[in-house]
C-alpha cells in the first residue's frame, strides 16, 4: 500500500478523497459561520496563540463535534474521507479513541509556532490527520525523524530555540480537500503566512489510554444528523474516555492594561519583524516576528 509505505518511510503521507466540490464549498462556508461565532465570543472552547489583536485572534477551535458547532456539512467531508479506517489502518488497530478533533486557524496574523514533538520515536500509538478546507503551506516537518532521537543541533532548537528554523526542515503544500496524515512523533510545527483553516484529529490506541472516566456526556443530539456507524461509534467510545468535552473556555480579558499589551505586541510583529525568532524581546513579549514581512525582506 503507497499510502502506508510513505508513512512508514518519511513519517506522512498525503491522500485525496476527491471531495465532491459542492461539500467543500458548503464546509467552507459552513467554517465561517463556525469562525465568525468564535470571534464574537459565541462558542469559547479556543485556542489563541497570537494574542496581537484588540478583537480575538482565533487560532484553534476546539471539539469539532460539539452540539454548538457541529454541522451535517462537515460529518460529510468527515466521513467522506475515510479518515477513521485510515487511522486504523495506520495503526493496525480496530479500537481506537479520538483524543483530539480541532480546527486550525490562520486569520489576520501570521502564525509561527514552535518546533515540538507529540509522541516519543519508533514508538506508534496514535496517528494525527489534517483535513485541508483551503490550499496550505502551513507545517514544517523533518522527514523520517520520527523513527530517530534528536540530533544536539535540533535538541538546543526544541529546548531553547524553538521558533528557530532548521536547515533540514521540508515546507507541507497541500491542496484544499485532501490530507495529510503524519506520525505524532515527527518533530514538527505550524507555520503559516497566509490565512488557513484545516480541521485537525489524533487517533490513539484504545489499549494505550486510561480506563475510561466517570464522566457522563449525552450525546443524544448526534441522532440529529446522518453519521456513519463507524464515525459515531467512534464519538460514543471516545465521549466515555472524556474526548469530546474536554476543553475549557477561553476568557478573552480585554481590561486597558491588556489591551495596551496587545498594541504593544503587534507593533512589535509587524515592525520588529527584522530581529532572531528567538530574540529576546519577542520572548518577553511572547511574539513571533511577522512573516509576510521577512518574506518581502528576503529574511528567510
Amino acid at each position: 500500500m503507497e499510502l502506508k509505505s510513505s508513512f512508514n518511510d518519511l513519517g506522512y503521507c498525503e491522500f485525496d478523497p476527491n471531495h465532491n466540490i459542492n461539500t467543500l464549498n458548503k464546509s467552507i462556508d459552513i467554517f465561517q459561520k463556525i469562525l465568525k461565532k468564535c470571534e464574537n465570543g459565541f462558542y469559547k472552547k479556543i485556542r489563541v496563540y497570537d494574542d496581537y489583536l484588540l478583537n480575538i485572534n482565533v487560532s484553534a477551535i476546539e471539539n469539532v463535534f460539539d452540539k454548538e458547532i457541529i454541522n451535517q456539512e462537515i460529518i460529510d467531508l468527515i466521513s467522506n474521507s475515510n479518515i477513521v479506517n485510515i487511522a486504523k489502518s495506520l495503526l493496525q488497530d480496530e479500537e481506537i479513541i479520538l483524543t483530539l478533533s480541532r480546527y486550525h486557524v490562520t486569520n489576520n496574523i501570521t502564525h509561527c509556532g514552535i518546533w515540538h514533538r507529540d509522541g516519543k520515536p519508533n514508538e506508534l500509538d496514535s496517528v494525527q490527520l489534517n483535513l485541508y478546507l483551503f490550499d496550505e503551506i502551513g507545517m514544517e516537518i523533518i522527514p523520517r525523524s520520527h523513527v530517530r532521537n534528536n540530533f544536539d543541533y535540533e535538541d538546543e532548537a526544541l529546548r531553547l530555540k524553538p521558533y528557530s528554523n532548521l536547515s533540514n526542515s521540508e515546507k507541507i503544500s497541500v491542496a484544499a480537500g485532501k490530507v495529510l496524515v503524519f506520525n505524532p512523533s515527527l518533530i514538527h510545527r505550524g507555520k503559516s503566512l497566509k490565512r488557513r483553516a484545516h480541521l485537525h484529529f489524533r487517533f490513539t490506541k484504545k489499549k494505550r489510554l486510561p480506563k475510561q472516566t466517570d464522566k457522563s456526556f449525552s450525546l443524544k443530539y448526534l441522532e440529529n444528523y446522518s453519521i456513519d456507524s463507524d464515525l459515531k461509534n467512534l464519538l460514543i467510545e471516545s465521549a466515555k474516555f472524556g474526548y469530546i468535552y474536554d476543553t475549557e473556555d477561553y476568557f478573552h480579558n480585554n481590561k486597558l492594561k491588556k489591551r495596551i499589551l496587545r498594541i504593544i505586541r503587534f507593533f512589535i510583529h509587524k515592525f520588529l519583524f527584522f530581529l532572531n525568532y528567538d530574540n529576546k524581546l519577542y520572548q518577553k513579549f511572547n511574539v513571533r516576528p511577522c512573516l509576510s514581512m521577512r518574506k518581502i525582506f528576503n529574511l528567510d
